[in-house]
């Protein structure tokens, strides 16, 4: 986390609610299925829109570094 902006971090999250909101369309699933199926979306989406994130927005770094 400590590589990736403001803006980077706003669109992770952003496409993990997408990613679990739109998982509702493609599959159904009760109980302890549908939490650990919502926390793998979630954090797949995570990934991607981070990822995604720190193309677009890359995080400015110290002349020192």
């Amino acid at each position: 986390m400590s590589r990736l902006s403001l803006p980077a971090i706003i669109l992770a999250i952003v496409f993990m609610f997408i990613g679990t909101f739109a998982k509702d369309y493609f599959y159904e699933a009760e109980g302890m299925m549908g939490y650990a199926i919502d926390a793998g979306i979630g954090a797949f989406s995570a990934l991607v829109g981070g990822i995604i994130g720190l193309i677009l927005f890359p995080k400015q770094r110290n002349e020192d570094e």
